[in-house]
């Protein structure tokens, strides 16, 4: 069975690799049913943040993961049928912390897919403070009636000081002193970038 995704192909050049762009693959699913969305995180930046990405769930177990990343100053985003990547395109092994999931409003993955391809966030220029992966993710979820609550009061971007937490303390975010931790740090940080 093939997968559904955005892929992506890599060529060699004079000993380096390059890499193409990637193609927005074409879901076809269009049964409307119930849906959970849970946060996916990873550590990035020598783990000083989170790069987010979320798992669309349906009833039925099919499952489709949208992300956006920088890509040349640009956020851009990518699916994929099933989990998100367990592996970099350099063959690194990524570390995914599983977030607290949320039900959804019905949908289908048909309309996710389409959604997360015409979703612009702001003017579409990557800012690691204020238009990000964590900025285009929570936008998403909005549009199937998902709020996520892991948002970082003052600033866009999520810092992180720890390991990844586990999914009983995940989802008592509330008390967390994590993401308690988290939001004042992510405050002093962007009052620092803003100089306010």
């Amino acid at each position: 069975m093939s997968s559904s995704r955005s892929s992506k192909s890599s060529k060699k050049t004079k000993g380096n690799t390059t890499t193409t762009p990637r193609v927005w693959q074409v879901e076809t699913d269009d049964r409307v049913r119930g849906c959970k969305v849970y946060l996916k995180q990873r550590n990035v930046g020598a783990g000083i943040a989170y790069h987010w990405a979320l798992t669309f769930v349906w009833d039925d177990g099919y499952r489709a993961s949208y992300e956006a990343m920088d890509e040349n100053g640009t956020l851009t985003a990518y699916w994929k049928q099933g989990e998100v990547d367990e592996m970099s395109d350099d063959g690194d092994e990524y570390m995914w912390c599983h977030g607290k999931s949320y039900i959804a409003n019905m949908c289908s993955p048909v309309k996710v897919n389409s959604k997360a391809k015409s979703l612009r966030v702001g003017d579409m220029k990557y800012n690691v403070l204020s238009n990000n992966c964590q900025a285009w993710a929570k936008a998403l979820a909005r549009r199937f009636g998902v709020k996520l609550k892991e948002s970082v009061k003052g600033s866009v971007i999520s810092i992180n000081f720890g390991s990844c937490p586990s999914d009983e303390e995940f989802n008592n975010t509330d008390d967390y002193k994590f993401g308690m931790y988290n939001r004042k740090v992510g405050e002093l940080i962007g009052r620092l970038l803003t100089n306010n």
